[in-house]
């Protein structure tokens, strides 16, 4: 495990307190995914995997797993980033809508993409627009 440390305030307000042993940064995990992705595109890898990187715990990740499943083509791919239109995060919605936007003509496409027009999020909302081409 990579060690860092830091020094904590001395009673004075200087930095000659004791070291305090930090872990591994917390971004670590999403690197790492972040990286395997990349493989995952440049290999072109399994389906599954990149599905499962939708529901990973950083937005990051999500994110580039569904640019990543924009490319490819099959049902699964259209599902998982239809999925992502639920996500927390607005970031992750507003992607998912871009990413279906050259998919815009398959009916469940285009009635997820709708419902995306009511999301709470202005962006996500606006991307939504722009998908259906709808001037505003």
């Amino acid at each position: 495990m990579n060690m860092l440390s830091v020094r904590g305030k001395g009673k004075t307000g200087d930095s000659k307190g004791p070291r305090t042993p930090i872990s591994e940064p917390p971004f670590n995990g999403e690197r790492k995914a972040l990286d395997k992705i990349h493989e995952i595109i440049k290999t072109n890898g399994p389906l599954d995997e990149l599905i499962r990187y939708t529901l990973n715990i950083y937005p990051s990740v999500k994110k580039a797993a569904i640019c990543a499943l924009e490319k490819r083509n099959g049902p699964e791919a259209v599902d998982a980033i239809i999925s992502a239109l639920n996500d927390a995060n607005y970031e992750v919605r507003q992607t998912a809508v871009r990413a279906l936007k050259n998919k815009i003509n398959d009916p469940k496409v285009r009635e997820a993409v709708e419902d995306a027009m009511d999301d709470k999020h202005p962006y996500v909302r606006l991307e939504a627009k722009n998908a259906l081409k709808i001037k505003y």
